[in-house]
């Protein structure tokens, strides 16, 4: 009998030695009554989940080990819901999470050694702001990327690398990613980037554009080679109908650069509507009556194929079909055209 209890106490303290508890304050009346999520990027379970009823609120668990998690919260916007993620790193302790700004995710984290190391990380990238000059923003990268180094074993490694895939190139990204332990780079969100990288390295400038399979609006089936390298400079633009700022884009700089050059025979316009299901796609050009030519993207592959996330993703591609320039907006848009038509050097 005494053996038995024994064990059992044994057991309820292996158990409690692998809890946690994250408490979350200062939450606004905005969020009272929403959902408050914790998930685990290793799987992208929620683990721990509560109504936001009051000022406060705590989310219980267990973990084996320390963790990179997510704070998830949704709440309405008017026409639609928008959801914020707050990192945050839980192990056997206790975790502190602070709102600041509900409204783009702003927390302030105590509790745990990473924890701690997050927001001295970012204290210091704060005082470094704005970074405006190029100097600058190297200057960042590179602490930033001595911290995820210094941090290669550890979640906070795998979270700083991964947000260091928005400002690096692929080399360098891939090179850091590497860098990680191989428990680091196992989270979901870093393996899918890695692929990402690797795509958007092989279609970097220079590189010939890679084929995809489409249809046209009437649903004939096409391939973006029927397009490009035919002998002239073609510009796609892979955008999709819920895209505010692809709409935008369209409205503001395709379409006085279409009207420039619509009866120059070596230069097109081509859309490529992706990330979104085949009748919003269709309902959105009928809607929009874009004078350039439109495909569809039925597939959705054109992200994973070329290596973007982010829409719009505008490239100039040669006239024997090769990438000259990726990531276009705004004014540089007409610049580079003009480069590639009338030997204006571009700025």
């Amino acid at each position: 009998m005494k053996k038995g209890i024994v064990l059992g106490i044994m057991m309820a303290v292996a158990a409690c030695a692998n809890a946690f508890v994250v408490n979350v304050s200062n939450i606004p009346e905005q969020l009272k009554g929403e959902k408050l999520l914790l998930i685990n990027r290793l799987d992208n379970k929620t683990i721990a989940s509560t109504e936001m009823t009051g000022e406060s609120a705590s989310l219980t668990g267990e973990l084996d080990k320390p963790t990179y998690c997510m704070l998830d919260y949704s709440y309405d916007i008017g026409n639609g819901r928008i959801t914020y993620h707050v990192p945050v790193f839980v192990a056997n302790d206790t975790v502190s999470v602070r709102f600041i700004d509900y409204t783009d995710g702003t927390a302030k984290r105590s509790g745990g050694e990473l924890n701690e190391k997050f927001e001295e990380i970012f204290a210091k990238v704060k005082s470094m702001l704005p970074a405006p000059e190029p100097e600058q923003k190297t200057a960042i990268d590179d602490y930033v990327m001595n911290q995820a180094i210094k941090n290669r074993s550890n979640p906070l490694g795998a979270y700083l690398v991964g947000i260091l895939s928005s400002t690096l190139s692929p080399k360098i990204w891939l090179g850091l990613y590497h860098e990680l332990s191989a428990d680091m780079a196992r989270y979901p969100v870093l393996i899918e980037e890695s692929d990402r990288m690797r795509a958007e390295e092989a279609q970097e400038p220079g590189e010939p554009v890679k084929d995809i399979v489409c249809q046209t609006p009437d649903g004939k089936t096409v391939r973006l080679s029927d397009y490009v390298g035919k002998g002239k400079y073609v510009l796609v633009d892979f955008w999709a109908s819920w895209c505010g700022p692809c709409r935008r884009e369209a409205k503001e700089s395709l379409t006085p650069l279409y009207e420039k050059y619509k009866d120059n025979k070596n230069f097109m316009i081509l859309g490529v509507m992706t990330s979104d299901k085949l009748e919003k796609q269709l309902e959105a050009l009928k809607k929009l009556h874009y004078p350039w030519t439109q495909i569809i993207d039925a597939d959705r592959l054109a992200g994973k194929t070329f290596g973007f996330k982010f829409i719009p993703q505008i490239m100039l591609i040669s006239p024997d079909g090769k990438i000259l320039r990726r990531d276009l907006r705004g004014e540089e848009i007409t610049r580079y055209v003009d480069e590639a038509l009338n030997g204006i050097k571009a700025k």
